[in-house]
């Protein structure tokens, strides 16, 4: 092999002004019910709890009542998010936050309440 046979990709940022589409998803999702009806396309999960992630999951039918989360005729597991930061919720160490924001995730690395992101002694 030779310098020729390699091809090299610059990384490129992805900004809000170039990213005009995504399935990811960036939102906390609706407490998923067995009561209720879902329409294609509808995103739910289970509670979201402070520092865990949510698996989402999106409706592949209309009129998608009690059927149980998971990969079959009615759910397609789309991925999961963390709750968004808040300053006021007490995070223990090991707790994820998603700062919406700038699209980034990060981890609790002590005890604490109202500790900003920005604080690397706080969070990684």
């Amino acid at each position: 092999m030779s310098a020729s046979d390699f091809l090299l990709i610059r990384p490129v940022e992805v900004t809000d002004a170039i990213l005009t589409s995504s399935t990811i998803p960036e939102a906390v999702a609706a407490t998923y019910s067995g009561g209720t009806t879902y329409a294609e396309g509808d995103r739910a999960g289970p509670a979201p709890s402070t520092g865990v992630a949510q698996d989402i999951w999106e409706s592949k039918q209309n009129g998608n009542t009690g059927n149980t989360q998971e990969v079959g005729a009615w759910w397609k597991y789309v991925g999961f998010i963390y709750p968004a930061y808040d300053v006021g919720t007490a995070y223990t160490a090991g707790h994820y936050a998603q700062d919406n924001t700038n699209h980034k995730i990060y981890k609790k690395l002590t005890n604490g309440t109202g500790d900003a992101l920005t604080d690397v002694t706080k969070w990684e």
